[in-house]
């Protein structure tokens, strides 16, 4: 089972590279806590795991820098339900944006949208009195959101076929789900999550709308990656060999130098026409030849 998680995080998508990321993350943290709880310190883990979740404080945020990505591949450990949906709509919409978009810029993307899903959501959680600046936020949600607004802007009219429901067209499941998230911020409980999942869908819209202008986002970032990894990658050991145009036949020991002459010469012959090409001398010379 490791060997195929490796092939297909090498061999794989974008698209599957992110998802096994995630779910490796989470499988990890769920086997942690287990231990943890076996052990009676299940609290102490979770309050472990706040050092890498996006703070709404920026005084935090300068302390723990790593949060801006760390928290977008961290999910609730104790609800599959966050994991899964968010990996359901990063593996349908990712499929789809892959098909009519490079898949080089589905990772940046992907860490765009979370990083200002979250800035979004420290902004409103700073400026607005409605909320308390001492809050966190986990999860790729932000960052699927990015990847679903994007290929809604690309294709709207793409059409997929939804269980119990038929043929819908991406702009209306994009709608929906960013309506869900306006409603969910003044609906209290998950008012940060939904600012960041608003962030990053805003992040997909932009970033299309720029593309179709010609502005394209990550080239830059792509080409200097490609820059240092051909630098540091280990370049393969190339050995020149001088070769002649014709190699030359060893001397026999005791043979002058005519009659080697020859006999290369009656050698070509026969590797360029065959033997029944030569005549009776020289048969009768390499017969002489070949019993010295």
């Amino acid at each position: 089972m490791l060997e195929e998680v490796r092939r297909y995080f090498r061999n794989g998508s974008p698209i599957t590279r992110l998802i096994l990321a995630n779910v490796i993350i989470f499988v990890m943290q769920s086997i942690i806590l287990l231990g943890f709880t076996i052990a009676g310190s299940g609290t102490a883990f979770s309050n472990f795991l706040t050092n890498l979740y996006f703070p709404a404080e920026l005084s935090e945020l300068f302390r723990q820098p790593w949060t801006l990505i760390t928290y977008q591949f961290l999910h609730d450990p104790v609800s599959i339900f966050h994991i899964l949906f968010n990996m359901l709509y990063l593996y349908w919409f990712g499929r789809i944006l892959t098909d009519f978009l490079h898949k080089r810029y589905i990772v940046p993307l992907y860490l765009t949208g979370g990083i200002i899903g979250a800035f979004s959501f420290m902004l409103i959680f700073n400026i607005s009195p409605s909320f308390q600046t001492h809050a966190y936020i986990l999860g790729a949600s932000g960052s699927v959101l990015a990847i679903v607004a994007a290929a809604a802007t690309l294709v709207p009219d793409y059409t997929v076929n939804l269980v119990f429901i038929g043929p819908v067209r991406l702009k209306w499941i994009a709608l929906i789900a960013v309506l869900i998230d306006v409603i969910g911020v003044s609906a209290g409980g998950n008012a940060g999550g939904h600012l960041a999942h608003l962030g990053g869908a805003l992040t997909g819209f932009l970033f299309i709308r720029s593309y179709r202008m010609g502005l394209h986002w990550f080239d830059g970032i792509i080409a200097l990656y490609d820059n240092l990894v051909a630098r540091f990658r280990r370049q393969p050991r190339v050995v020149y060999v001088r070769r002649d145009e014709k190699p030359k036949q060893k001397q026999q020991p005791g043979r002058p130098d005519a009659q080697q002459a020859k006999m290369d010469a009656i050698l070509d012959k026969i590797n360029q026409s065959g033997y029944d090409s030569l005549s009776k001398e020289e048969k009768d010379f390499l017969f002489r030849m070949s019993k010295d």
